[in-house]
């Protein structure tokens, strides 16, 4: 701009060929910086790649026109000349950017698209403006007032649409590259309108007034290099807000294709074949562009159909190990806490027996010493299994207390059918067989098992009713060992007639051993 400025005040404005070489040099830098963005922009790099493409189209319309000024010897323009068309085209990839949704990430193949609707709207344009060729019947182009208040519209219309789209509250990188945009716009609007006023209508010649030219260059370079980092989160809306975001973005991409066809309609009467093509080709890339978009909206649902699914999957097995003891499979003591409490406020609340055993692995340390803790492990894991194996209804639970101790909820069971099932367990266990040589009870593997019933009528709480299931066991295995012992059984006598049926407590007889 200095050196544009420079050249006119040497010359006095009488020769504005170097000023207009350097508002070429001027578009060269506006497209380096678009390239430069390009490469560094992944969200928004087909909007700067467009928009480059906008700059570059300019930058030939301006050397285009200062090559004709010089080999005419000419500065004054009174008709529409071939290289306008470049200066009104850069308009139509500016358009591409702004009607581009915010879900066309990933699809180079639509960026093919975009040249062929391009090459489309490009054609209709030429022919319906700037048609001079002999081809289209040596027409007579628009008179250059005429194109500068057309071109005025054109830069009015980009503006205003670019800040449409900026209310679709866009994303925060794609929303830098639209506010860049807006201001640039704006500021070439009315420098446009201001500069073509004084010399097409007011006569001026190429002047003083051409400095001008730079200023919305300036003010893009300006932000694009000194605008602060992006802030990556979205900014919030409102639910009005958010719908006219959503109805500004689902309509942008269509808005070209009905440009394309309303230009197409404006051509019709004098080029119906080329008009017929025009229109059919618009709406077959709208057409193809939507397919696209489907295709990647439906593997962008499958794909999050399926992250959902391996997150419920993730979800569940974390929520198993969370409770599952991993030596045994069966639950922990933390899941049998948590059981326990449910199990003993529901039999309060419903009115039921709640019975509760306790099983420790005879002389276990033993085993462990003599065969160490491979074969201990195998043996917690055997008696587990026998144990999970006994019981026959969805609510009793067994669980693994610590160590070499176990541990059974039954919710309805009383005293007598809960004493069954901890003998046939004990006496599944000892048939397995397992050797312990060192015992000082058997030669093989055996259990000792305290139970203890808290009934309806009981004063009681979940810890008394374990205490109790303890105190048992302690009992069985200072009696001996390999036997089940409850604390309960004299309460039980006393309370028979609270007990009311078999159906009530139907451990009584499915627990027995097979």
């Amino acid at each position: 701009m200095a050196a544009q400025a420079l050249s006119l005040f040497v010359s006095a404005g009488k020769d504005p060929t170097i000023s207009n070489w350097l508002i070429g040099v001027m578009g060269v830098l506006m497209t380096a910086a678009c390239a430069c963005a390009f490469r560094r922009s992944r969200d928004a790099g087909k909007l700067w790649l467009l928009l480059g493409v906008g700059f570059l189209l300019t930058t030939a319309g301006q050397l285009s026109s200062t090559y004709y000024e010089i080999v005419t010897d000419t500065h004054v323009q009174n008709t529409a000349l071939n290289s306008d068309f470049l200066y009104f085209a850069y308009g139509i990839p500016i358009l591409l950017a702004v009607c581009s949704g915010s879900n066309e990430e990933g699809l180079r193949s639509l960026l093919w698209l975009d040249v062929a609707q391009a090459s489309v709207a490009l054609t209709l344009t030429y022919v319906q403006i700037f048609s001079a060729l002999p081809a289209f019947g040596g027409q007579i182009p628009i008179s250059a007032v005429q194109l500068m208040y057309l071109y005025n519209f054109e830069n009015w219309i980009l503006a205003g649409t670019v800040a449409l789209r900026l209310i679709s509250n866009p994303p925060p990188i794609k929303k830098r590259f639209y506010e860049n945009l807006a201001v640039y716009l704006w500021v070439y609007a009315v420098v446009a309108l201001a500069d073509g006023y004084l010399e097409l209508e007011l006569k001026l010649p190429d002047g003083l007034q051409d400095i001008l030219w730079g200023v919305p260059y300036l003010v893009f370079l300006a932000m694009l290099a000194f605008r602060r980092q992006v802030d990556p989160k979205v900014d919030r809306m409102g639910k009005r807000r958010q719908t006219l975001s959503l109805l500004i973005d689902n309509l942008s991409p269509i808005l070209f294709t009905v440009a394309i066809v309303l230009m197409g309609v404006t051509v019709a009467m004098a080029h119906k074949t080329l008009a017929f093509l025009c229109i059919s080709t618009g709406v077959l890339l709208y057409g193809m562009r939507a397919a696209l978009l489907h295709g990647k909206y439906a593997r962008s649902q499958d794909q999050l159909t399926k992250a959902a699914a391996a997150l419920m999957d993730a979800n569940d097995k974390l929520l198993t190990l969370s409770i599952r003891d991993s030596l045994t499979g069966i639950y922990n003591r933390r899941h049998f806490d948590e059981a326990l409490t449910l199990e003993w406020t529901r039999s309060r609340r419903i009115g039921k027996a709640l019975s509760l055993l306790m099983i420790d692995v005879d002389c276990f340390k033993a085993l462990n010493d003599r065969y160490g803790h491979q074969v201990g492990d195998e043996c917690l894991r055997r008696i587990a299994l026998e144990i999970s194996s006994r019981l026959r209804r969805p609510d009793d639970l067994v669980a693994r207390y610590g160590g070499e101790e176990f541990v059974v909820v039954l919710p309805g069971a009383d005293t007598n059918g809960a004493f069954i099932l901890a003998e046939g367990i004990r006496t599944a266990i000892e048939g397995i067989g397992l050797s312990n040589e060192d015992s000082i009870c058997h030669k093989v593997v055996t259990v000792s098992i305290g139970v203890s019933t808290d009934l309806v009528f009981l004063e009681n709480s979940p810890s008394g009713l374990l205490k109790r299931a303890d105190s048992a066991l302690y009992t069985a295995k200072t009696m001996g060992r390999n036997r089940c012992h409850t604390l309960d059984e004299t309460i039980a006598d006393q309370q028979q007639s609270a007990i009311q049926s078999d159906e009530d407590y139907p451990l009584k007889s499915s627990h027995l051993p097979a």
